[in-house]
């Protein structure tokens, strides 16, 4: 390149011209006019919806959802879209005799053209746009209206209740399903729906009563939360957050009338399963935002089922959108928006992000002779319509509720998430059984059963460093050169106690040969190694002992020193010697592997 052409350069990016903007010619823009709208007869029993990639989606004359691609407008998969209705195709694509009959003078009508009707149909779906599935189709369940409402889709009949406002309920209007607004709800099979006339506070106060007569291991607050329960999975797609509960307890104890008690309760607004795969839920719910009962799911030996539903749950409670690849090469998109009601003898193990989203509620033994309530002359159906209409009616209130619930359990010690999940159980059973903003001292008494330091799922929550540390210090150390096997947490007790200087020295070593160092914090950030006093741990960032060690764990290559660096007290990226090398370590308390009252003053 010469200068005159850094010159030329130079000078035009000083001085910068003009470039006329480009525009995407319309096709509708042509010399001969924009097209005319495809038109199909105004009571045409089947509704195009658009297009995405070459897959074109109808509503069918029964309201059902139908995506058909290209090759698929076929003269059978035409019929089927117009269903009882398809003599209407000889009225609007007739295919006609080429004779003319004498004794009218006109041509008689022996068919229908299916590839006119293919062309007219097609062209009439593209003509609507893009069509998105994807956060447009609502299936049966509740939803939330585009001002707040609450919407019921019943299957067959769509109920849209009042806004949410202050001072009481709006209208409720019933519609067929279909395009309402902006969404589309398809016909599906029918289920319980709201009863028709408003009703009071009964049916919860005898829902509550009924539960009561199982024996909870917290009588005075398990039934209450299954209630809140019960009344958040009616209308768990219409919230924010979808809590999750979960079932425990041995032979006897009533689980599983329990569960019948829920399916009567629900009807056919439920998923009830003992055995099935996420995919699997995924595929039967697909819009769909009905609870899920899970019964028997029982801790396993390697816990992958348990596992995979769970994180199923996990991802429903705040409907994240999840991706699956297909044999087709094409990602599908899932938005689970369903409450999970677990059940077991035994709970299996799981990390605490899915735990803190479960209401732990556990059952005991019925006294001797008594038995579970019976059930069957209950009136359990229509007791479930009474509660669907219930919080129809008071859902004007939900947000209110809900806050003032949050705002209470913050103050005794929960945090965002536990506040999510048992303020949205509170705020529904205060649905059921109140008519108005909740009460302050109601509120007040609800919040300190439930503080954080006393509630059992908050008790025994650890965080993901505990969780490591645990990992860690009960992991068993190889014997080299005459070494005995020890866990870390012996070989750290043992190099603290210095009355025996030459086995503390030498488990210092050994843990060093690992990765792990004991010692002391120095005054200028330094680490050095333990001469008493408050004892460190300081763990290298990297090490291939600690890659030995946390084998098989989540922990592994080098991901524990993110967990340890989330601990209390913990200082990053501190220089300690590891065979003679200095290499990045995060230094924790020695409290955090094997307690304060083992650690040196």
């Amino acid at each position: 390149m010469t200068a005159s052409n850094v010159v030329d350069i130079g000078a035009a990016l000083d001085a910068p011209q003009d470039v006329p903007e480009l525009s995407r010619p319309n096709p509708r823009d042509r010399d001969e006019g924009p097209p005319e709208r495809p038109m199909l007869p105004r009571d045409c029993p089947v509704k195009p919806l658009g297009v995405m990639a070459q897959t074109h989606f109808y509503l069918d004359s029964l309201g059902q959802l139908i995506a058909l691609g290209p090759r698929e407008h076929g003269k059978q998969h035409i019929e089927a879209l117009f269903g009882v209705h398809s003599a209407m195709l000889r009225e609007i694509w007739p295919r006609f005799s080429p004779k003319v009959d004498p004794e009218t003078g006109e041509a008689k009508v022996t068919g229908w053209k299916a590839d006119d009707a293919a062309e007219h149909l097609k062209r009439a779906a593209a003509w609507e746009g893009i069509f998105d599935p994807q956060g447009r189709v609502r299936g049966r369940g509740a939803h939330r209206g585009e001002a707040g409402e609450l919407v019921l889709h019943c299957g067959d009949m769509v109920l849209i209740g009042g806004k949410r406002i202050t001072g009481g309920p709006g209208e409720t209007r019933w519609h067929h399903p279909g395009v309402i607004g902006p969404f589309v709800y398809p016909t599906a099979p029918g289920m319980p729906r709201p009863h028709p006339e408003a009703v009071d506070d009964e049916a919860a106060v005898i829902l509550l009563k009924l539960l009561q007569q199982w024996r909870w291991a917290r009588p005075d607050i398990d039934a209450y939360l299954m209630l809140g329960w019960i009344a958040a999975a009616l209308i768990a797609g219409a919230l924010d957050w979808r809590p999750h509960a979960w079932i425990t307890g041995g032979s006897g104890t009533g689980k599983s009338t329990l569960h019948r008690l829920l399916k009567m309760l629900f009807g056919t607004g439920a998923l009830a399963t003992a055995d099935a795969t996420p995919a699997a839920i995924r595929q039967l719910l697909q819009q769909q935002t009905l609870p899920v009962f899970f019964d028997e799911l029982e801790a396993e030996e390697d816990g992958r089922r348990s596992k995979a539903v769970i994180e199923l749950a996990r991802l429903a409670s705040s409907g994240a959108l999840t991706f699956r690849g297909g044999t087709d090469h094409k990602a599908s998109e899932f938005t689970v928006r369903s409450s999970f009601l677990f059940s077991s003898i035994l709970v299996p193990p799981m990390p605490q992000q899915d735990r803190n989203r479960l209401a732990m509620l556990e059952l005991e033994k019925f006294e001797t002779g008594a038995q579970p309530p019976a059930l069957e002359r209950m009136g359990l159906p229509d007791l479930g319509r009474r509660l669907r209409r219930r919080l129809l009616d008071q859902w004007w209130r939900w947000d209110a509720t809900l806050h003032a619930y949050q705002a209470a359990l913050s103050s005794y010690g929960h945090n965002g998430r536990s506040g999510d999940q048992f303020g949205t159980l509170l705020a529904a059973a205060d649905l059921l059984l109140y008519d108005f903003q909740p009460e302050p001292d109601v509120v007040e008494e609800w919040a300190s059963k439930l503080r954080a330091d006393t509630l059992a799922e908050k008790v025994y929550e650890r965080t993901d460093s505990d969780e490591c540390a645990d990992w860690l210090a009960s992991t068993e150390l190889k014997g080299r050169g005459g070494d005995e096997r020890e866990t870390v947490a012996k070989a750290m007790r043992l190099g603290l106690q210095l009355d025996t200087l030459e086995m503390a020295a030498r488990r210092r070593e050994r843990l060093r040969s690992f990765g792990i160092a004991i010692g002391n914090v120095t005054e200028a950030g330094g680490f050095r190694d333990y001469a008493g006093g408050a004892a460190f741990v300081a763990i290298a960032n990297s090490h291939r002992g600690l890659d030995e060690l946390f084998r098989d764990s989540r922990w592994v290559g080098g991901v524990w020193s993110q967990s340890f660096a989330r601990a209390r007290e913990a200082r990053k990226r501190v220089k300690v010697k590891f065979d003679g090398r200095a290499i990045w370590a995060t230094v924790v308390p020695i409290e955090l592997f094997i307690g304060s009252e083992e650690a040196p003053e």
